[in-house]
């Protein structure tokens, strides 16, 4: 949720940016879809416990190929969503069902952007990321190969790289 975040935060307070960086995140107020999955995951955690939506979320944070090749990886995403408490897993399904419509901000940023996508993000797909970055003034565009909604995991390296060019001039 952390475009969701940071998105509420310029709104709010636009002079306590100088940059701003995007990760697979949809400016768009949640579907009629994402209205019933997301908090359907919450209400599972607390019928089943947060161990039983981990199956499910891992595949969409990193690939299948990632999941089934890269144990340090697929043991990290599945340790960092275990962690999470029922009570996250609801108020964080929540608060992606009824996320609010970003897309009129968009053309009021000010600050250099740098919108983040990893090519097989099955969450919000790189079309998704593209149309955002089409709104956004002085923004970088990157997709990162080979990742999904959690490139900075997969690929640390190329994530990094992205994130520091918005810093040089």
């Amino acid at each position: 949720m952390g475009g969701q975040i940071t998105l509420e935060l310029y709104k709010q307070a636009p002079q306590l940016f100088t940059g701003m960086v995007l990760i697979d995140t949809n400016p768009e107020a949640a579907s009629v879809v994402e209205q019933a999955q997301f908090p359907a995951y919450g209400q599972q955690a607390k019928a089943l416990g947060v161990s039983s939506i981990v199956p499910i979320l891992a595949p969409q944070m990193v690939t299948g190929a990632t999941l089934a090749r890269d144990d340090q990886i697929a043991s990290g995403i599945m340790n960092i969503l275990a962690e999470g408490s029922v009570d996250g897993a609801i108020a964080g399904g929540q608060a992606l069902a009824t996320r609010p419509d970003y897309t009129s901000l968009l053309g009021s940023i000010t600050v250099p952007t740098l919108v983040l996508v990893g090519i097989d993000d099955p969450v919000y797909p790189v079309s998704v990321s593209q149309t955002t970055a089409s709104k956004i003034p002085n923004v970088k565009f990157v997709i990162i190969p080979a990742a999904a909604h959690a490139p900075i995991f997969e690929r640390p390296r190329l994530s990094n790289q992205a994130i520091s060019t918005l810093a040089t001039p």
